[in-house]
């Protein structure tokens, strides 16, 4: 990644990452922690370590990172890709991406319930004003989020947090 943005041909806006098996379950590592990734696909590599575990298709990298498993599993990853642009391509009868679909669940479920953090009041003027994911939050400018009906100045720390967390702001 940070060769590819030392180049100047190379627009690091649009920089996405692919894989496939191991490869795909190091893109969803990718997306989820290197914020410079725009985009990722991850082809037979959606699997949790229940699933793993329960249909016997061995261990990863990650089930050996200390407490890890104890604490997460890929879903959470997933969760964390959000919001960009993420493909899970998956067989619904491979049993190492067996609960792909259960994944997808939870994370869109994660990333439609950003606002949650907000009071009822902000929640409610956001929603109402068709403002319900991260990209059109981002483009508004903090005068504009504040003119919000709803919307007061103790939201404003939460909304900047939340972009904070994802690799965005309020535009400029």
């Amino acid at each position: 990644m940070s060769v590819l943005n030392g180049l100047n041909y190379v627009d690091y806006n649009k920089i996405g990452c692919l894989g496939h098996s191991y490869g795909g379950n190091t893109t969803t590592y990718l997306a989820a922690f290197d914020k410079r990734i725009k985009y990722a696909c991850a082809s037979g590599s959606a699997v949790t370590f229940r699933n793993r575990i329960k249909n016997n298709v061995g261990i990863e990298m990650a089930s050996v990172i200390p407490n890890f498993m104890k604490y997460y599993d890929i879903d959470d990853v997933v969760c964390e890709i959000c919001p960009i642009k993420f493909l899970i391509v998956s067989a619904t009868e491979d049993k190492y991406s067996k609960d792909a679909m259960d994944i997808y669940k939870k994370a869109k479920k994660e990333c439609e319930d950003f606002l949650n953090k907000l009071s009822n009041p902000a929640r409610s003027a956001l929603r109402y004003e068709g403002i319900n994911n991260f990209e059109k939050l981002a483009s508004l400018r903090k005068k504009e989020l504040l003119s919000i009906h709803g919307i007061g100045p103790k939201s404003l720390p939460i909304v900047i947090e939340c972009l904070n967390n994802v690799g965005m702001k309020l535009r400029d």
